[in-house]
């Protein structure tokens, strides 16, 4: 395995078939290269990829071309126990600005009143901290699924 240093590799292999001639049988071998996208979490594909270290945040600029360049690769996560797979949509604000609606599993009289909470605050109470809370939350959707599932990029890993 060669490593491009763009977020992908480059492997070699070999492909063999048997084929039969007028003068007997001959086995013929050809070698051949395919390219890989290398198993790292989004925010360590996306620095190689672009070429630049996003973990001190993204601009305006830098976010549209990242939206033209991954929107709809197959991404998945794994902060939940087990891998689920999605379609990276578009990239909305950072972890520790973007807010939900929390509603209470615990105490049903509370559960008309929701909390607002951001996704860094979410993942560390539920999961663990977030390393770089202020990078983008990546809108992942998996079928048609109408409702935005926002996850933090250093959750998600690029697929295939």
């Amino acid at each position: 395995k060669l490593y491009v240093g763009d977020g992908r590799g480059l492997a070699s292999g070999f492909h063999q078939a048997l084929c039969l001639t007028r003068g007997g049988p001959t086995i013929n071998v050809n070698l051949t290269f395919t390219c890989f996208y290398q198993p790292l979490n989004f925010v360590d594909f996306a620095c190689q990829y672009l070429r630049q270290d996003i973990t001190r945040g993204v601009n305006e600029a830098e976010l549209e071309g990242m939206q033209k360049l991954f929107k709809n690769i197959p991404i998945k996560t794994t902060h939940a126990g087990r891998p689920i797979q999605y379609r990276l949509k578009l990239f909305g604000l950072p972890a520790n600005r973007l807010t939900f609606d929390l509603r209470s599993r615990d105490d049903s009289a509370s559960a008309s009143l929701p909390k607002q909470i951001t996704v860094a605050e979410y993942f560390a109470k539920n999961y663990k901290a977030l390393k770089y809370p202020n990078l983008p939350c990546i809108d992942a959707r998996n079928g048609e699924e109408e409702r935005a599932q926002w996850l933090p990029m250093e959750t998600v890993q690029r697929l295939r």
